[in-house]
């Protein structure tokens, strides 16, 4: 089954069951009020609104109403998707619908599928300032592709790329899940590299979590969304963990800046150097390029807000604490540890 017949199965099943969907509907004002969310949104009937008691962000990565209220993206790298179409007019090839290949290469990975009216669609998956180095996206796919063997054989047999799009393909996780009324699923909450071929699964194990959350919340449960938010973030952990140990099995290419970046240790894998009662003496100069190793080690980390605690601070204890009860958002004990650790070049 493709994703688009999954889709309309799903929609036709929603309606079956009495839920009012509203596909060609796009919503344009929300507003929290009396313990209500005030919606207006707009159709091809024009614009109307409507009064709802729960609210799921499932905008997809670009999750554009948990950043309304203020949520941040905690991004683990910058990888994007380039992708480019070769329709069944232009060229011949026998794999069947379904058909997928993947292949790492000096500066990513890239991979080939076969949908199901037998177009082509070829994927390149590279940083961002890997890409912008050949001034465009579309650039960076023509000059890249063909060193593949995926891309040599099309071309080698006439394929021609026509339409190529480019598209964000980060891990990345919101700092904050759920709030008053509301909550995030699917990849609007969490999203993962596309290598972890995780996207139907998740989706939906992430729909019946959410499920379960908001009919708590009906129930009047206590702390019902914090469990829910728990929940997500020891999920997008156990991501990492995966995706650290996929990346690391490729070591052909392992001092390329694309593989380097991926072979690093992240915060969950780091240890724990500095004792709690660890007097901190700190310069606050902190080189642009430190700052950023340190955002790509612990995103969660607010570096300005850690600097200014660190130096009032006296001890590693009083920094966790200073900062945890200052931080935007949900943030470990750890990462804190960590991101200290790397600012005093522990």
């Amino acid at each position: 089954m493709t994703r688009p017949d999954f889709d309309a199965e799903l929609s036709q099943y929603v309606r079956k069951s009495g839920i009012d969907l509203r596909t060609d509907s796009r919503g344009c004002y929300l507003k929290r009020r009396l313990n209500q969310w005030l919606i207006k949104y707009k159709s091809k009937r024009g614009s109307n609104e409507l009064i709802a008691d729960f609210v799921v962000d499932a905008t997809g990565r670009n999750t554009k109403f948990a950043l309304s209220l203020g949520a941040i993206k905690l991004k683990y790298d910058n990888l994007i998707a380039i992708t480019g179409f070769i329709t069944p007019g232009e060229f011949k090839h026998e794999m069947p619908a379904g058909t997928i290949k993947i292949e790492a290469t000096s500066y990513g990975w890239c991979y080939s599928a076969i949908l199901k009216d037998r177009t082509m669609v070829v994927s390149l998956m590279t940083d961002n300032d890997i890409a912008a180095e050949y001034g465009s996206t579309e650039k960076a796919f023509r000059y890249l592709i063909p060193s593949t063997n995926i891309g040599s054989n099309i071309i080698k047999k006439g394929g021609e790329f026509e339409t190529i799009t480019a598209c964000s393909a980060q891990t990345q996780i919101l700092n904050k899940v759920s709030g008053d009324g509301w909550l995030s699923v699917g990849d609007a909450a969490w999203s993962a590299d596309p290598l972890s071929s995780s996207g139907m699964f998740k989706a939906i194990r992430s729909g019946i979590n959410a499920a379960k959350a908001i009919n708590d919340c009906q129930l009047k449960k206590v702390s019902a969304l914090e469990r829910y938010a728990h929940e997500v973030r020891t999920e997008f952990y156990k991501y990492l963990a995966e995706r650290a140990r996929y990346y690391r099995m490729e070591v052909r290419w392992r001092n390329e800046d694309f593989w380097k970046k991926r072979h690093q240790l992240n915060w969950l894998e780091s240890p724990v150097k500095v004792h709690p009662m660890h007097r901190i003496e700190f310069d606050p100069g902190v080189s642009p390029k430190k700052r950023q190793h340190i955002r790509n080690v612990v995103p969660s980390i607010d570096l300005d807000l850690l600097i200014n605690v660190l130096s009032k601070s006296t001890t590693a204890c009083e920094t966790v604490e200073v900062y945890k009860k200052s931080a935007a958002g949900s943030v470990t004990d750890k990462e804190i540890i960590v991101a200290v650790q790397e600012l005093l070049a522990l």
